[in-house]
């Protein structure tokens, strides 16, 4: 039989439980993430298609207005409806119009400027006694002076203008004009008129009968397209729903010895492996796995460990800091490497990166380069 060549994640997931659970637990959640994604799409290509129906409809009721006064009032002729400010009033509701105006006034404020000369008679005689006929003559043209006058006039403006709708005794009013105008400007006979034209049509509309056979906006063909539309993603989505994830392992986390075995035959055969300390895989092909759980005295003393070494590693780090502060670069890159090599992170990455080494490595590179620096310190000083 072909020998298989066992990579480095089979044989985790062989041999180490706690790794195999985690690639468990990472290949369900990809697959319930896969899961849930085909949901949403589905979701969302069900609710694009409610949102055109809806549009369509929207697209319909709107033809189907006449709007007379923009967002005040409009006309549905084809089901006999009006729209007074957003309410839906039928024909046969409405039981009267009449115009609604409330008037003011503004005031003008003119001045007239009157200027007269007066005839000055010692002037007259002045004149002739100093200057003969001349003089007299100047001398009674006499002083002119000027007054004024102010005169206030109010001129009748319009506040406002509508028209209020009677509907079954109850007052909706169509504003036509709110703004000051005069009553003898263009913009007040032109909005009194077009009052006018809507009281005109209220009237005939109330006479109006209301439409008992119109086809209804949800029943419009272009509207009804869209239901088997939708019908057909409900359906897309509810198989989506149903089609629940079956989490199927990689044939790459199988031996070829266990292939023929089913997903839960398998685990089940690799937990009772577990359990039993049996290895079926040749042990010599293992690398950097490590078989034997380590004892709660053993955990204990690495935990002591990493915390002597955090301190040491942090002791050669103010080294290397007293080092570079000294000038002497060469004394503080080697307290800094030192300090980096024994550093309990950087132990357990070479460890599970590059080689297995013992801990006594760290003690002899500290203890190496503690002398090593403290000579170059040495001989600088």
């Amino acid at each position: 039989m072909k020998q298989q060549k066992l990579s480095k994640e089979l044989m985790r997931f062989v041999l180490n439980p706690l790794e195999r659970e985690k690639i468990l637990y990472n290949f369900r959640i990809e697959e319930d993430n896969k899961y849930k994604l085909k949901i949403e799409s589905a979701e969302k290509e069900l609710k694009n298609i409610k949102n055109a129906k809806f549009n369509e409809i929207k697209r319909i009721e709107n033809l189907r207005w006449e709007e007379v006064v923009p967002g005040r009032f409009a006309i549905n002729r084809v089901e006999g409806l009006i729209r007074v400010n957003f309410t839906r009033i039928p024909f046969d509701a409405i039981k009267g119009a009449e115009l609604n105006v409330q008037y003011g006034f503004r005031t003008i404020t003119s001045y007239d400027l009157n200027s007269k000369n007066h005839a000055s008679l010692s002037g007259a005689l002045v004149g002739g006694v100093l200057f003969g006929p001349v003089g007299a003559a100047v001398g009674g043209m006499g002083k002119s002076t000027t007054k004024g006058v102010s005169q206030s006039n109010q001129i009748t403006t319009c506040i406002s203008l509508g028209v209020l709708v009677n509907v079954d005794g109850f007052k909706y009013e169509i504003v036509v004009l709110n703004e000051q105008v005069d009553e003898s400007s263009e913009a007040y006979n032109s909005a009194v008129s077009f009052a006018q034209s809507i009281i005109t049509k209220l009237n005939i509309l109330s006479k109006t009968p209301v439409p008992n056979d119109y086809i209804k906006v949800e029943d419009e063909e272009s509207v009804i397209a869209y239901d088997s539309i939708i019908a057909l993603k409900e359906e897309e989505l509810q198989k989506a729903i149903a089609d629940k994830p079956t989490y199927k392992l990689p044939s790459k986390y199988r031996t070829l010895e266990q292939m023929y075995m089913s997903d839960e035959e398998y685990l089940k055969f690799l937990r009772q492996n577990d359990l039993e300390h049996n290895r079926a895989i040749d042990i010599s092909k293992l690398t950097e796995i490590d078989l034997i759980e380590q004892t709660t005295s053993q955990k204990i003393f690495t935990v002591i460990g990493d915390v002597i070494f955090w301190i040491l590693s942090i002791f050669l780090g103010l080294m290397s800091i007293a080092g570079f502060g000294m000038d002497d670069t060469l004394a503080g890159f080697v307290f800094l490497t030192t300090g980096l090599l024994i550093n309990p992170k950087i132990y357990k990455l070479i460890n599970k990166k590059l080689f297995r080494v013992g801990r006594w490595i760290c003690w002899l590179l500290f203890i190496v380069g503690l002398i090593v620096g403290g000579i170059i310190v040495g001989d600088i000083v």
